[in-house]
């Protein structure tokens, strides 16, 4: 879902209401002369432009003993928690005499602005808001308080989860455990007398229902007794996507929330085929192995009984032609022993001619 942009009045209201929240919260917060312990405070840093998925620092004072909820809440939580992002609050324990921080994400309200921090107590019999402007979230028009919302039980929710559109190569991760398409589909019908509208799904997606990635979507117009409207929320299972998911989510708008569960699955059959594939190749590169490794020991062993015969098998040496005739064959043509040179005679010895 595409973010919408803030609203041209968004951070005129968001400073007035600031105003107003911070004028009542300093007269309410000073001492009286009885020495009447100091009203618990709310500071929110940043309260301004704040993104969502932004990481906020809230700031407690003055807070009595116990256990506290931090909410960003739309609608003004004017409803209580049905207005809240209950599924990114958080709690902490406080001290009358101690500062508490709490560090909280921002996600989207399950209804529009204007936006709130809301910091209560248990059972909420304390409630302080500090107003935040949120990017992204535009202005709605106010909701009527919890105490005259709309039966829960008049909403009818069936829940299923479906393959998603998605164009090739995309299409081809599914079966090997990459970025798999689905698509929430929410079927809900008025049973009651009254139109219900401002309704608005959070949830969640992962391998149980404690956890996982975050999912949302407006339910657009006004449903009308008797009617049904079909809503469909895209997601996308991260990777690697196999195995079991389990989708948790709640429905917000009317006296109490609505929640669902619904299961999903992949099952990547392109890794399974590829074991059996990845196998084969494996077996028969050991065969090609093993048949280079007798080629060469077989090569290896004709070498040997070619040199026992023998038989040169370099290939520059000349075969053997002809048989040896007695051993007559292999005197040397030239013997120098043979030969005779003649001595020169003594000079005394010689015949003058006349």
């Amino acid at each position: 879902m595409t973010p919408e942009g803030p609203h041209p009045g968004h951070r005129v209201l968001v400073v007035a209401f600031a105003a107003v929240i911070g004028v009542a919260g300093v007269v309410a917060g000073a001492p009286s002369a009885s020495g009447t312990p100091a009203t618990p405070t709310v500071q929110v840093t940043p309260a301004t432009d704040v993104a969502l998925g932004q990481r906020i620092l809230v700031d407690l004072d003055h807070w009595p003993i116990g256990i506290v909820t931090v909410s960003v809440c739309g609608n003004g939580a004017r409803r209580g928690t049905q207005d809240c992002d209950l599924p990114s609050s958080e709690s902490t324990s406080t001290l009358p005499d101690k500062k508490v921080s709490v560090a909280l994400t921002v996600m989207r309200p399950p209804v529009d602005c204007p936006c709130v921090v809301r910091v209560s107590t248990s059972a909420s019999r304390l409630v302080q808001l500090a107003p935040i402007g949120i990017s992204g979230v535009p202005l709605g028009p106010a909701l009527p308080d919890a105490s005259g919302g709309i039966d829960p039980n008049s909403l009818d929710v069936s829940a299923r989860v479906e393959s998603g559109h998605a164009s090739w190569p995309r299409s081809w991760a599914p079966p090997f455990a990459g970025p798999t398409d689905r698509t929430l589909v929410l079927v809900l019908k008025n049973h009651g007398v009254e139109p219900i509208s401002g309704l608005r799904v959070a949830g969640a997606v992962g391998r149980d229902a404690t956890s996982g990635a975050p999912i949302s979507a407006e339910v657009p117009g006004t449903l009308a007794p008797g009617a049904s409207q079909t809503v469909t929320i895209p997601f996308v299972l991260e990777t690697p996507a196999w195995g079991s998911y389990i989708v948790t989510g709640t429905i917000f708008g009317l006296a109490a929330p609505v929640r669902f569960t619904v299961h999903t699955h992949n099952t990547p059959w392109g890794l399974e085929l590829m074991v059996p594939l990845l196998l084969v190749v494996a077996a028969q590169l050991v065969r090609r192995r093993e048949a280079r490794r007798r080629a060469a020991e077989a090569a290896k062993a004709e070498l040997a009984r070619a040199e026992a015969d023998g038989i040169s098998a370099l290939p520059q040496s000349s075969p053997l032609v002809g048989e040896a005739d007695g051993g007559h064959w292999g005197a040397p043509s030239y013997d120098d022993g043979a030969v005779q040179m003649p001595q020169p005679r003594d000079p005394e010895s010689q015949i003058s001619l006349p």
